[in-house]
């Protein structure tokens, strides 16, 4: 068996989307913005593997 060694290196980026959908209710567009932002600031919101939208990896030159 032949031992094989690396004569280049390759960088990569690998880029991973997280996605969730949430329904607040408020008086008005901003309320519901802030409420959100703050959610997810705090910690109740969390996006996990369960949010996985998409990925690719990218060559980084």
């Amino acid at each position: 068996m032949t031992s094989r060694t690396a004569s280049h290196s390759f960088t990569f980026e690998i880029r991973e989307t997280l996605s969730r959908c949430v329904t607040v209710e408020a008086d008005c567009f901003e309320d519901a913005f802030h409420e959100v932002r703050r959610l997810y600031k705090s910690g109740d919101i969390i996006l996990d593997a369960d949010s996985f939208l998409d990925g690719e990896i990218l060559f980084v030159e």
